[in-house]
């Protein structure tokens, strides 16, 4: 399939588009979509919030009145194949067809069995031109959660945390902060753009955090404990605050007072991170961001458990401590807050289902 640059522009219009849904559309896809009549963009969409109407949708209902006469014949670009199935809202193939759309320029294959291909298969049964795997690389990168969430079973897990100038991310028994301002507005940011966060028993023991979202405007992520002995107390902020906490323990009579925890007994043989992490997915959490402690991460890191690291590298020293994991993958990008130093890396071990 032969595109130009014009074709790329409006695909990376789409992506734009798709990225202002960002963490408001959960376990779904961010799909951006743009309606081109004689040359001109006549209307543009994408999925704003989980439950709400798809980018297509969003698209169509954005033309103008005097412009709705010019859909029928019009060329449509998004970003991901239109899904076929019902689900929370119809089919939005079927409303491309109904709409008189003359041909559909695609992105990526929706990678959910529901729809994969078969959405392109009825718009071509119908005469609809469909050019596809238009800047598909990039495409995917856009929605590489729901691409975990729909071929792995698990979230999208993101391994985050930070470390001393000399390379140790706390002291054992004691609570100690390494990153600066800039870099918590930032970490405070990233938790209202996941749905899951998750710790271990000593992070939640020895630094008692809330891991909440309390200098942005947005959401507070599900908090994840794993507490396989009961040894958090009660009055920590996790298990007696006013935000949702889910507890896995081994303990089938861990006892638990706050209004606002769930609990999860397993067994001791089937107690693993991957085990939880699948949990954790068939809960309905499309991104789960893991925050330690060392135990977690390194076990998370030797198993192939992530996907994209965030490692916030400070100018403190701490000079003994607990050492901060080894981690390898392509650096996607780098931050630079205020003296901090912020990579993001992806495992490139884990990624290998995008291709």
């Amino acid at each position: 399939m032969i595109f130009d640059e014009v074709d790329r522009l409006r695909m990376r219009r789409c992506f734009h588009l798709a990225s202002l849904g960002s963490y408001h559309v959960k376990t779904n896809p961010q799909v951006g979509a743009l309606i081109v009549a004689e040359g001109t963009i006549i209307g543009e969409g994408y999925h704003q919030k989980y439950g709400g109407p798809h980018a297509e949708i969003e698209a169509l209902r954005s033309v103008s009145r005097t412009n709705r006469s010019r859909i029928k014949g019009a060329h449509m670009y998004v970003s991901l194949e239109p899904c076929y199935h019902e689900g929370k809202t119809p089919p939005c193939v079927d409303a491309i067809l109904k709409a008189g759309i003359d041909s559909v320029t695609i992105s990526v294959k929706d990678p959910n069995p529901e729809t994969a291909g078969k959405s392109m298969g009825k718009l071509k049964e119908h005469g609809i031109e469909v050019r596809f795997g238009l800047l598909e690389a990039e495409g995917k990168e856009m929605i590489t959660p729901f691409f975990v969430h729909q071929k792995l079973n698990l979230p999208y897990i993101i391994l985050k945390w930070a470390q001393s100038k000399d390379r140790f991310i706390g002291r054992a028994d004691e609570q100690i902060w390494l990153s600066n301002e800039q870099s918590k507005l930032a970490v405070h940011k990233w938790r209202q753009e996941i749905d899951a966060i998750m710790i271990g028993t000593n992070t939640a023991v020895i630094d008692n955090p809330k891991l909440t979202n309390r200098r942005g405007h947005g959401k507070s992520p599900v908090r994840i404990l794993l507490d396989r002995y009961e040894r958090v107390p009660k009055t920590h902020h996790i298990l007696s605050d006013d935000h949702e906490t889910v507890v896995f323990t081994t303990l089938k009579n861990y006892v638990a007072h706050g209004k606002y925890v769930s609990i999860y007994p397993m067994t001791e043989e089937e107690w693993s991170i991957e085990v939880i992490l699948k949990k954790v997915h068939a809960l309905g959490h499309a991104q789960c961001m893991i925050e330690g402690g060392k135990t977690i991460l390194n076990h998370c890191i030797k198993e192939q458990l992530w996907h994209e690291a965030r490692v916030i590298q400070t100018n403190k020293c701490v000079s003994k401590g607990i050492k901060s994991p080894n981690i390898s993958g392509r650096i996607m990008a780098k931050l630079n807050l205020a003296g901090d130093k912020v990579f993001i890396i992806n495992n490139l071990n884990n990624r290998t289902f995008l291709i």
